[in-house]
């Protein structure tokens, strides 16, 4: 089953995909770890707030915060901009209960936006450790679905909703090559190859609007 979920601006979580545990680390079982991506081109950088307090790092597009180690149990989350908590938030969860393991959340576009944020769930069994494991982050502007493919020939996600996620693919370590296509096939975009290594989990976000499409490789 999925590990993802899909949060609308404002709240609530729309579903769940199966994902990944740690390259991080397993969390102890009295603890949880979570960062987040900033995956807008168009927002300031941002700052995590945990119950009320900035918590990590400005973080600007197409970057992340380190693992942040959080006792487990209920928190609220919140995506300001990291100038200060004005307007409306990136996104906010309220009495989430943070379980031991890892958490990534995703934002896509600003707080108007619907969808505008992800929230990942990392599995907590430890990687083969003869492939790569990889899995696709829609997160290409302008692109209500898309389609990845690796030049392998692996697909890692069909029909993927934008600001969403695809299932763990393992594949053959070393350098991999991404191509991504719309729904009706008119846009394709190749990228440049990145490096999976054996016994590791890895989260490829696709992001950008049509001008300068990029990827961001995430370990998990």
């Amino acid at each position: 089953m999925n590990g993802l979920t899909r949060l609308r601006a404002g709240a609530a979580l729309a579903g769940v995909l199966a994902a990944a545990a740690a390259a991080a680390g397993a969390a102890a079982p009295d603890t949880a770890r979570v960062r987040f991506v900033n995956a807008a081109p168009k927002s300031p950088a941002l700052a995590l707030w945990v119950d009320g307090k900035k918590t990590g790092a400005a973080v600007p597009y197409r970057k992340s915060i380190t693992w942040l180690t959080l006792p487990s149990g209920s928190h609220k989350l919140e995506v300001f901009p990291a100038k200060g908590k004005k307007g409306d938030p990136f996104f906010t969860l309220d009495a989430f209960i943070l379980e031991s393991g890892a958490y990534t959340a995703v934002v896509c576009k600003p707080p108007a936006a619907d969808p505008n944020t992800a929230f990942l769930l990392h599995e907590r069994e430890p990687p083969p450790g003869d492939v790569a494991t990889v899995r696709y982050f829609h997160a290409l502007e302008g692109m209500e679905f898309s389609s990845a493919y690796l030049e392998s020939g692996t697909l890692l996600g069909e029909h993927v909703n934008f600001c969403s996620g695809a299932d763990y693919h393992g594949v053959a370590p070393g350098k991999a090559v991404l191509s991504v296509k719309s729904p009706l096939g008119d846009e394709t975009v190749t990228f440049p190859p990145v490096t999976l290594e054996a016994g590791k989990r890895y989260t490829l976000i696709a992001a950008g609007p049509e001008s300068l499409r990029q990827t961001l490789l995430l370990e998990d």
